[in-house]
């Protein structure tokens, strides 16, 4: 359960018009690629480039995925990086699936969390795939 909860954070992505807005992102070293969200791609304007790909997924179904788009997200550091991403309904299920009881976890009470209710089921706005997982982690 932990090695999950490490891999949710929460981005801050910039928008083609300057706007910025916040996602949930999932890290995720399983996925060959990078995923966005189709709501989240609108929002924030950014350019949709035509591109066919199919996509096989864990449960060996075949999806297609006629859309890419291209833009920058910033680490912690401040350390750019560029992602390719195909452009899809939802990035991934809600995560947590299901409600998470921390209600034991009093070593947690006074730390900065990066997400302070990653507890709580929330819509990914951003897959992130092996290529940048362990420099984001």
């Amino acid at each position: 359960m932990l090695w999950f909860i490490m891999t949710l954070l929460n981005q801050q992505l910039h928008g083609t018009n300057g706007q910025t807005e916040m996602c949930r992102s999932l890290l995720d070293y399983g996925s060959q690629s990078h995923f966005i969200s189709s709501a989240l791609s609108k929002s924030l304007h950014f350019k949709r480039q035509k591109h066919n790909v199919i996509i096989d997924d864990i449960s060996n179904t075949t999806k297609s995925v006629r859309e890419i788009t291209i833009f920058e997200i910033s680490s912690c550091t401040s350390k750019q990086y560029k992602l390719n991403t195909l452009i899809t309904p939802k990035s991934t299920i809600n995560m947590p699936t299901n409600k998470i009881d921390i209600s034991e976890w009093k070593h947690i009470n006074n730390l900065p969390l990066d997400h302070p209710t990653f507890y709580k089921p929330c819509k990914i706005g951003l897959l992130i795939g092996a290529e940048l997982f362990f420099r984001l982690l």
